[in-house]
């Protein structure tokens, strides 16, 4: 009976525990990307969106200090070709807390990327996250935006649209002129007079 208390006790306590500490960073959800002595970095996934067009990622960052019970959630914009990381929004939260302490902008300063740093390690996830490799390897030769994709596709309805249009007139027109050429071969079995 004791053994059974401890289990349910133990459980209780555990599941708790797994509540207080997933509340802010659910682990599916985000991906650990370094940690040192000051540090834990987390990126979250789902806010990861890459450009191969233009080579660069935004998403969120989060910097887990064990030493101060805080946490840092940033917004980022990496330019991969330039090798800089541009800073956004930063809001800062108790450690297991959804409660906002304070927001801060940093306008999209940016940083060159050292090697050997957080920053590197988040370049390296985030670049595997999106598989920028294959993105790029298999980026068309021309890049179109959004915008410039959708008058495509809208010229290419048109044309569609136009061709239909032609293809309908032409078998009208050749229509036409089986009847005509049924009244001709009429006329011409006709005895004359």
């Amino acid at each position: 009976m004791k053994l059974q208390k401890l289990l349910v006790l133990g459980l209780a306590l555990t599941t708790v525990a797994g509540v207080a500490s997933a509340k802010t960073l659910p682990a599916d959800q985000w991906y650990w990307v370094h940690s040192d002595a000051d540090y834990t970095t987390r990126v979250n996934v789902p806010s990861v969106n890459y450009d191969v067009n233009t080579d660069t990622a935004d998403f969120q960052a989060a910097a887990v200090n064990p030493n101060t019970g805080l946490t840092d959630v940033v917004n980022y914009k990496l330019d991969f070709a330039n090798n800089t990381l541009y800073a956004y929004q930063k809001d800062v939260y108790p450690n297991n807390s959804e409660n906002v302490q304070s927001t801060s902008n940093a306008n999209g300063a940016g940083h060159a990327i050292q090697p050997n740093t957080a920053d590197a390690a988040l370049e390296t996830v985030v670049a595997n996250l999106v598989n920028r490799d294959y993105q790029l390897k298999n980026k068309p030769d021309i890049a179109i935006t959004p915008a410039e994709a959708q008058q495509k596709k809208v010229e290419d309805a048109k044309i569609a649209a136009t061709w239909q249009n032609a293809q309908a007139q032409s078998n009208l027109e050749a229509q036409k002129t089986d009847i005509i050429i049924d009244k001709t071969d009429t006329e011409a079995q006709k005895p004359a007079k």
